[in-house]
């Protein structure tokens, strides 16, 4: 360049440009957003550029009583009832070449967002309607087997509280195969138990949200119908209804601190309990001297019974007479992989008969505190038993119902080596009173530990006093209380 070089700007038409080049194009020139009122005819004109010209107008997907003329003007009446803050709209443009493009347009509807609040409104009532119904007939239910259970002890007076449970050997087991056996039935059920415990963590870390579609409002007001798939980075995936019908993978991300209180709320309470969840998995793989882990590792041949319901668990097994057997320890086996374990049993005897009383030194390691010096098949992990507790010892019509908070009720605790008991011999810790609890302490400096009736294990301070801590051994007073860290 030189200082004789000079910048000339020209003014030029895109339109105009395209017009006189040999290019095929075809494109909309009007805008993608519109508003219309509940009731009220409305009209939207799709202005469109093409080469060719001869161009064709289709509605690809739009909301019912919706129609596009020939010459692209949308006409629509939003009915009175209708009730999504935002409709899309998507639209097919050709030109007589055969060229075409997909056109979308957002209708907002302000008037529509109080018909959707009208109708969750509408939708939650018939929902704790229908809930209500469910529960009184399972309450039904629950009184007619109780009924019939009682009936049955009047019957038969010597029947005995609970049946055992048999076990389903393929051939008789000498005392002599289940002593050659027994070590690896015990390495066996240690290692599956620690297997399904990974499973249960690694299926925590996949697990997605999974929620129905139902009514957002953000900090203006405004409500959307959608689905939250995600939360992460402090935004929120969701996924609409019009999404759901396109088999469309677009997700509407938005950030959460745009919700209103309410929801974000809503947003905590649902992330928040997967998170602690994770958190505790984490933590109690790294506790050298606590038994949380051995807990967990119980927790699944648990569930099927306090878990998911109101039910107790049976605590032994017992014979024909009612006498026990075998304790719960032996009888959830199967379900933590200790079947083979569980097999070498003979369940129609005693705890302390001459064959099952050779078994009482593979106990596997779960039942174990990592801190005891009881003898060899001796563990501190006991059901909480008593005539309001978890591990009811009470006659069938007279055991308690599980009504108290699961995560406030106590199911197994820790007890010194003094209490321990031979993992077979159906026992447990007892509670009483409040002086029951007295013998907890001592083996460990402070406390003692707990697994609740949701599956936390946590370590509860002597701190507490001993009325407090009384509500957490019984399962049907109805009160509450909050314990000190």
């Amino acid at each position: 360049p030189t200082g004789e070089d000079r910048l000339i700007l020209h003014k030029v038409n895109p339109e105009l440009l395209l017009k006189q080049s040999d290019h095929n194009y075809l494109y909309v020139t009007s805008g993608s957003l519109s508003e219309a009122h509940l009731g009220k005819p409305w009209q939207h004109q799709i202005e469109v550029q093409s080469k060719q010209g001869g161009v064709k107008y289709q509605l690809s997907y739009g909301p019912r009583g919706m129609s596009v003329s020939s010459t692209g003007l949308i006409t629509w009446t939003p009915p009175e009832d209708f009730a999504s803050p935002e409709e899309g709209t998507v639209f097919n443009v050709q030109d007589q070449s055969g060229k075409s493009i997909m056109h979308s347009v957002k209708v907002s509807i302000p008037g529509a967002a109080e018909n959707a609040a009208r109708r969750a409104e509408e939708q939650l009532a018939q929902f704790k309607a229908v809930k209500e119904a469910h529960e009184r007939q399972a309450k039904e239910r629950r009184a007619q087997e109780l009924e019939k259970q009682r009936q049955r002890q009047l019957q038969k007076p010597a029947q005995g509280r609970m049946r055992r449970t048999p076990a389903r050997q393929p051939r008789a087991v000498t005392t002599e195969y289940a002593v050659k056996v027994g070590p690896i039935a015990k390495a066996k059920a240690e290692a599956n138990a620690r297997a399904l415990l990974q499973k249960q963590i690694e299926k925590l870390n996949q697990q997605k949200l999974n929620l129905r579609t139902r009514a957002w409002t953000d900090q203006k007001g405004n409500q959307f119908e959608a689905q939250l798939t995600r939360v992460f980075a402090g935004n929120g995936y969701f996924s609409t209804p019009v999404m759901k019908r396109d088999q469309s993978n677009l997700t509407l991300k938005l950030p959460l601190k745009k919700l209103s209180t309410e929801d974000r709320k809503y947003v905590n309470t649902i992330t928040g309990y997967l998170a602690d969840k994770r958190k505790l998995f984490e933590t109690i793989q790294t506790e050298e001297h606590s038994p949380r882990l051995s807990m967990s590792q119980i927790t699944s041949g648990l569930e099927p019974f306090t878990f998911r319901g109101s039910h107790l668990v049976p605590p032994y097994s017992v014979d024909p007479e009612g006498k026990p057997l075998l304790s719960w320890r032996v009888q959830i086996l199967p379900a933590i992989g200790g079947y083979d374990l569980f097999q070498l049993f003979h369940h129609d005897e005693p705890w302390d008969s001459p064959h099952n009383r050779q078994l009482i030194p593979f106990m596997p390691d779960f039942y174990r505190s990592p801190d005891s010096k009881a003898d060899t098949g001796k563990t501190n992990l006991l059901g909480v038993s008593g005539k309001h507790s978890l591990f009811s010892t009470a006659e069938e019509d007279e055991k308690p119902e599980l009504k108290d908070s699961h995560n406030k009720t106590a199911l197994l605790v820790e007890v010194p080596d003094s209490l321990a008991v031979e993992w077979t011999k159906p026992a447990d810790w007892e509670f009483v009173d409040q002086n029951s609890i007295k013998s907890l302490y001592g083996f460990r400096p402070d406390g003692f530990y707990v697994l609740f009736a949701d599956g936390k294990s946590e370590f509860v301070s002597s701190s507490n006093s001993l009325s407090t801590l009384s509500r957490m051994f019984t399962c049907d007073d109805g009160q509450s209380y909050e314990l000190k860290k």
